[in-house]
Parts: C-alpha cells; sequence; structure tokens
C-alpha cells in the first residue's frame, strides 16, 4: 500500500470504513436471523446497531458489549422469575417495582453501570411483561442479542480492525490540527477568542478530543497485553497536549491584558510572539497519522531559538514590577511550550514504532 493511500485508509477508517463495516454487520445478522427458530426477531439487528453505531474502535466495542451481555442475563433472569410467578396485575405491578429498584441501585454514579441498568431493564420488560410471556421466548432474545454481539466483534476484528492504539494516534493527529487552527487564528489572525463563536467551538473540540483519548486508552484493557502496556505512554501524550493548550491560552490571555495595560509595548512585543507561535505550528504539523515525527530536532531548535528571542525582547523594557512579573510569566510559559512540544515529539516517536 503506498503512502497516500495508505494516509487516506488512516484517516477514512473512522468513518467511511466503518460504515461499510456496519452495512456488512447488518447483512451478516439479517442473513443470521433467518437460520433462528424465532427467524422474524429484530433483536440481533437492534444489537449490532447499539454496538457499532456508538463505538468503532475494538476495545470500546468489546467493553459495551460485555456490559451489554452482563445487562441481558440480569434482565432475563429476573424476567424468567418473574414469570414464575403468577401473572396477575398485583404480582406485575411488583415485579416492576423490584426491578426498577434493582437497576436503580446498581447504577449509582458509574457510567458503564447506567448501561448495564438500561439494559437489563429493557430485557426485564421484553421478557416478563409479554401478553404470552414464556421460557421459550425468553431464551430466544438472549440467542439474539448474544449473536448480535457476536456479528458486531466478528466484523470489527477481522474486517479493516480499528484498535485501541490505531484510534489513540488518529484522535492526536486530529487535536493537532485542531490546536495549529487555534494558534493560528488566535496569534497569527489576531482574532479575539472570547467574543468568536468558531474559536469557542474549536476550543470544544480541543477539549472533547482529549476526553475521547482518555476514553480510547480506558478501551486498551479489552484488547491485547501489547496495547495495554502503551498506556502510560499514551497518557503522556495526553498531559503534554492538555499542557500546551493551556499555556496557548495563558499567554492569549496575557497578550490581552498586555493590550489594555501597555498597548504601545505589547504592539511591540507582538511580532515576536507571532514568530513563536509559527514556530509552535510548524512543530504540530509534525504530527501525522502513523508516521514519525519528520525533521524534529531542527524544529524543535528553531522553537527555541523563537523562544529566546521573544525573552529578549520581553526583558528589553524596563517596566514597573507588575508588568516585569508578567512579562517574566509570558517567557517562562513559552519555556514550557518547548519542553512540552520536545516531550510530545519524542513520546509521539515511540508510540509510532511499536
Amino acid at each position: 500500500m503506498n503512502s497516500k493511500l495508505r494516509q487516506y485508509y488512516y484517516e477514512h477508517q473512522e468513518n467511511t470504513i466503518h460504515t461499510l463495516k456496519y452495512v456488512l454487520a447488518f447483512l451478516l445478522g439479517y442473513g443470521a436471523m433467518q437460520f433462528l427458530p424465532d427467524g422474524k426477531s429484530q433483536w440481533v439487528i437492534i444489537t449490532i446497531a447499539v454496538l457499532m453505531g456508538s463505538q468503532n474502535i475494538i476495545g470500546l466495542q468489546v467493553n459495551r458489549a460485555l456490559l451489554r451481555l452482563l445487562g441481558t442475563i440480569v434482565g432475563a433472569g429476573l424476567g424468567l422469575l418473574a414469570i414464575t410467578l403468577p401473572h396477575t396485575p398485583y404480582v406485575i405491578i411488583g415485579s416492576i417495582i423490584v426491578a426498577s429498584v434493582f437497576f436503580s441501585i446498581i447504577t449509582y454514579g458509574d457510567n458503564d453501570l447506567n448501561y448495564v441498568g438500561t439494559l437489563g431493564m429493557a430485557t426485564f420488560a421484553m421478557i416478563a411483561l409479554t401478553t404470552t410471556p414464556s421460557y421459550i421466548a425468553a431464551g430466544f432474545r438472549v440467542i439474539d442479542i448474544v449473536l448480535g454481539i457476536l456479528i458486531s466483534l466478528f466484523v470489527s476484528k477481522f474486517i479493516f480492525p480499528l484498535n485501541s492504539r490505531r484510534a489513540f494516534v488518529i484522535a492526536t493527529a486530529r487535536n493537532c490540527k485542531q490546536l495549529h487552527a487555534f494558534i493560528h487564528q488566535v496569534f497569527i489572525e489576531g482574532v479575539e477568542r472570547r467574543n468568536n463563536t468558531e474559536l469557542v467551538q474549536l476550543d470544544a473540540k480541543i477539549s472533547k478530543t482529549l476526553y475521547k483519548q482518555r476514553r480510547i486508552i480506558k478501551g486498551m484493557q479489552y484488547e491485547s497485553f501489547r496495547q495495554n502496556i502503551l498506556k502510560q505512554e499514551l497518557l503522556l501524550i495526553i498531559r503534554y497536549q492538555r499542557a500546551i493548550f493551556h499555556y496557548i491560552l495563558f499567554i492569549d490571555t496575557a497578550v490581552s491584558d498586555g493590550k489594555r495595560n501597555t498597548p504601545i509595548i505589547m504592539a511591540t512585543l507582538t511580532p515576536y510572539i507571532k514568530d513563536y507561535m509559527n514556530a509552535v505550528i510548524l512543530l504540530l504539523n509534525n504530527i501525522e497519522i502513523e508516521q514519525p515525527a519528520m525533521d524534529k530536532d531542527l524544529h524543535l531548535l528553531t522553537l527555541k531559538e523563537k523562544q529566546v528571542s521573544a525573552s529578549k525582547a520581553l526583558d528589553a523594557f524596563n517596566l514597573e514590577e507588575e508588568k516585569h512579573q508578567q512579562a517574566d510569566a509570558i517567557a517562562f510559559t513559552m519555556n514550557r511550550i518547548n519542553h512540552c512540544c520536545n516531550q510530545l515529539l519524542t513520546i509521539w516517536d515511540r508510540i509510532i514504532q511499536k
């Protein structure tokens, strides 16, 4: 596979390719339904839709599948217990109260168990509250759901699989592009961040991607041990990306305050800060999906040179103490960005090589 085709594959693995896998899983599910005694049941298709529609990463799908299976088993168990009792209105009301209280209690404070509670209650209702409840119908419901889980995991695992490591790499590259866009608009174009809807949305996207990266790492425990040993390094990637973003926000705030308090001085310093941010952008452009950082040392050296130039410009002004502290804070923050960028690229190269 040549580099352009491979890059296209990586960029579309989360969306376009997953859609094709989604369709294939539905077709396999529909075909499998025809061989079941209860061939008109839609729960195979519904299970595939729930698992593959909400997650496209193997680890997170396995997590969701286990939770769905647990909810199905517990709900079916309570449903079977309910249909052994006399099917009177009082018994039905009592069983609903018991089931709802039980599933409500087990979901306190845990997002994953919330899903178990939802699926468990739905399975209980399907089995216990039908007009003609039976053990055979309960068994078919469980079989349908298990079959849907197996089909979903088979397609996800063996048809253009998207594992947690690859998904994390894709999310990291995307977030670097979002950081690039944010820095360019704020520091190069000079857009006021606080009054711009597009920048507010971009800020939210960056935070959302960081959250997604943490979710991906959580799903790694359901994949191979080799994937799981990367966890610490992936957490460091999130740490340094988040730190760079927060440092950028701090510098923007300091520059905005400086424009109000010392506009002439800040107008003089702005070109130095802009040059530094251009160097940060070039460095972030090094993060490409499944590609090692190109010319890493050169970009880090350029970043350091721009930071030194900006620091000298900040020190050149004989400012009053309060403003001098602000200038020192900007210089210190640039130095921290240098460190974070260095660590980010170093860890990135290690991950790409594994």
